[in-house]
């Protein structure tokens, strides 16, 4: 007998506000907040809370997320779309980071007769956002925002002399495995794998190394960690909208906290994924 092949599309996309742990000088967990996940049929979710406050070192005045998905018949074709936000505003975190809002947006279409994948995080931004002090600005990379498929998004890397070895990288990613983009890698011989996936940031955090303003971004006393990290004295390191990229999908965590002396643990906000593939 003939096996019928299934023509669904699988929606992927969720959304948490925020989560963490305390590990010093307590052991605690902090819950995810306003968490809300896309049924692999599609449809709308949604999630709020208002008035957060953890133990005085977290709160936040109000935080929401949604994910969305739907199939769209244009020209007889089916585009499926995806939607996956999250806004926090208010955030404290220990009087150290402070903002007035936080957005994370990744909105995602795929081309089913094309095979065309586009994944953006256009709307993603800090508003006020302010770090020991300092208002901190960051210009956004605009590959990053612009770009949405994977070789789209390669040769603008590869154009920009700031993001010219991420470009390679995402050349290496794009060509990995036997499959076409919007696959999973799959080693013939040894079966699935995992995925491969990339880590940048969405934001010129530390500004361009040769122009000599770079520190000059990085509140006083403050210094950096890595393409995303700011470190500050006596609280931890704040790492900024971190992008990770594999072949057929994005996440984006806009903060993430790694905090240390005296208080040690993990706090983490505006975490957005999505994706979406043809069953199985």
């Amino acid at each position: 007998m003939e096996k019928q092949v299934d023509q669904r599309y699988l929606f992927s996309a969720d959304a948490v506000a925020l989560g963490g742990q305390i590990t010093h000088p307590f052991c605690d967990v902090i819950d995810s907040q306003a968490s809300a996940v896309l049924p692999i049929t599609g449809g709308h979710g949604s999630a709020r809370v208002e008035g957060f406050r953890y133990r005085e070192l977290v709160s936040f005045k109000t935080a929401s997320s949604t994910v969305t998905g739907n199939e769209v018949k244009e020209n007889g074709n089916s585009i499926f779309h995806t939607l996956t936000t999250v806004t926090v505003e208010g955030l404290n975190v220990a009087n150290v980071v402070t903002a007035d809002a936080i957005v994370a947006r990744l909105v995602s279409s795929f081309d089913r007769e094309r095979g065309r994948r586009v994944i953006l995080p256009v709307g993603s931004a800090f508003v006020n956002l302010r770090i020991a002090g300092t208002r901190i600005d960051l210009p956004r990379r605009r590959a990053l925002f612009e770009s949405g498929t994977l070789p789209d998004l390669t040769s603008a890397c590869q154009r920009d002399r700031k993001l010219g070895s991420l470009g390679e990288d995402l050349a290496r990613l794009q060509s990995s495995g036997p499959h076409s983009e919007g696959t999973a890698g799959r080693d013939s011989a040894s079966g699935p794998h995992r995925e491969q996936r990339l880590l940048t940031c969405l934001f010129d955090v530390h500004g361009d190394e040769g122009d000599g303003h770079g520190e000059e971004r990085l509140p006083a006393g403050c210094g950096k960690r890595g393409e995303c990290g700011i470190r500050v004295p006596g609280f931890g390191t704040v790492f900024l909208g971190e992008f990770y990229i594999t072949r057929a999908s994005r996440r984006l965590t806009m903060l993430r906290i790694e905090m240390g002396c005296p208080v040690h643990g993990t706090v983490t906000t505006n975490i957005v994924g999505g994706n979406g593939s043809d069953y199985p």
